[in-house]
């Protein structure tokens, strides 16, 4: 698996394609879908993906781009939603168990707003249960033997916050030094 995607296949590149129509709103789901086919069973990303859903919403959207409507940037591109925000007809359960029957009746403002910019919604997302606790199902993608996990990411971040806080210190502190010389 790549790292740094192609220009093409960043959400930049992919938003234009569909605007130019180089690309169809199916196209894009259907590379998603097969590469969620191919990933999944490995990564675990995904708590639920409706695709007839989603490919009902990428036919209704290459009908508008067909007719000559764009709704924008997020016209056709695929979302997974956490597991956290409600979505009409699918449980929210927060990663957890206990809220396993609690389905969304309506859609959160969140998801409403992309359904109207034209995004279409794959599916939900795992979370890792109350969006709190480590460590979660999923697997780092570029390394199976590794979990994604916000609290790693988050320790990553601090230690590289540390380290430029030393090294500003360090900084200054020879600035400091070496400006009693001049």
């Amino acid at each position: 698996m790549n790292i740094v995607p192609s220009l093409d296949e960043t959400f930049v590149g992919v938003s234009r394609q569909i605007h130019s129509l180089d690309r169809s709103c199916r196209d894009v789901l259907d590379a998603c879908l097969a590469k969620i086919d191919e990933h999944e069973s490995q990564v675990r990303a995904w708590v639920r993906v409706d695709r007839d859903g989603a490919l009902r919403r990428a036919a209704e959207l290459d009908a508008e781009l067909a007719a000559g409507h764009w709704r924008g940037p997020m016209h056709g591109i695929p979302m997974g939603i956490k597991d956290i925000v409600d979505v009409a007809g699918f449980p929210t359960a927060a990663g957890s168990p206990l809220l396993a029957n609690n389905i969304a009746t309506t859609d959160a403002v969140l998801v409403q707003r992309l359904r109207r910019a034209g995004a279409v919604i794959l599916g939900k997302t795992v979370t890792t249960q109350f969006a709190s606790f480590d460590p979660p199902v999923t697997r780092n993608p570029w390394n199976l033997e590794h979990v994604c996990s916000l609290f790693k990411v988050l320790q990553s971040k601090l230690m590289l916050i540390q380290s430029d806080m030393v090294t500003e210190h360090h900084r200054d502190l020879t600035n400091s030094a070496s400006s009693r010389f001049y």
